[in-house]
C-alpha cells in the first residue's frame, strides 16, 4: 500500500526493473484522488476520495468564515466517502 499515486508509480517501476510481475508477484494499492491521468496512473488500483469535491467544500467553508456566517472555531466535521477504483495492480 502506498500513500500516494506518485509513490505507487515509483514502486511499480522499481518492481518491474527487478523482474517482479504485478499483480502476480506483488499487489499494489495506493491512496489517490478520483482524477487520475496517465498510462500508469490509470492502471493502478486506488482507494480514492473526490478531491474536487473536497476543494469545493473547503472554498465554501472559507467563504462562510470570511463573510462571518461561520465562526472561525467551528467544530463541524466534513466527511467524504472513499471508493475503490479497480485497476490492474491487485
Amino acid at each position: 500500500f502506498c500513500g500516494s499515486l506518485p509513490d505507487a508509480e515509483q514502486v511499480y517501476l522499481t518492481a518491474q526493473s527487478m523482474g517482479w510481475r504485478i499483480p502476480e508477484d506483488l499487489s499494489l494499492v495506493c491512496f489517490s484522488g478520483t482524477w487520475r491521468r496517465g498510462a500508469l496512473a490509470e492502471r493502478m488500483t486506488c482507494v480514492a476520495v473526490d478531491e474536487q469535491g473536497i476543494g469545493a467544500r473547503a472554498a465554501e467553508i472559507l467563504h462562510e468564515i470570511r463573510t462571518g456566517s461561520r465562526p472561525l472555531d467551528d467544530a463541524e466535521r466534513v466527511v467524504f466517502d472513499l471508493e475503490l477504483l479497480e485497476g490492474e495492480t491487485l
